[in-house]
């Protein structure tokens, strides 16, 4: 009888350690699923360092479809970011990162409304997208500029102006 107790309690104990497990894989934070648990970006020259990433759902018939990840900039930040502070950037995104889409918004208050939107399609390549933003679905809804970021070389490539 105190042998199927023990297991009762071992296993219940067992349950609830999982379950507080999968809780804390759930409850971090956008930051941590960017760049792993405790991890953020170095705060450098690279204007995006200075942003903060939060995550955004969203909504499609008033169900929530998907989640991205986004983050706001002055546009006097967003016009200073570099091939350089890109490619510093994508490197330190996790591989295993559940975010297929990253964004890099300016603030509503800033009168121009370009930004980036990075999509993770795979684990060999970030594609970077520069245009007018879409801030509610995350996406560019014109873009002037791309480039792609190979994660097996970690070089990023600039691809010809869009215009």
């Amino acid at each position: 009888m105190n042998a199927s107790r023990f297991c009762f309690l071992a296993i219940l104990l067992l349950s609830l350690f999982l379950l507080s497990c999968a809780d804390d894989k759930e409850s971090l934070s956008a930051t941590d699923k960017l760049f792993g648990a405790g991890n953020k970006m170095p705060t450098t020259e690279n204007p995006i360092s200075f942003a903060v990433f939060s995550e955004k759902p969203v909504y499609v018939d008033g169900k929530k479809k998907d989640v991205f990840c986004c983050a706001s900039l002055s546009y006097e930040y967003i016009v200073k970011i570099t091939p350089a502070d890109i490619e510093e950037f994508c490197q330190q995104i996790l591989s295993e990162t559940s975010y297929k889409r990253i964004c890099i918004s300016p603030l509503f208050t800033d009168t121009i409304q370009k930004g980036f939107v990075f999509l993770k399609l795979d684990n060999t390549a970030i594609h970077g997208y520069f245009g007018e933003v879409d801030r509610e679905a995350g996406a560019i809804s014109r873009s002037e500029w791309e480039c792609i970021y190979d994660t097996t070389t970690k070089r990023l490539e600039i691809l010809d102006d869009m215009n």
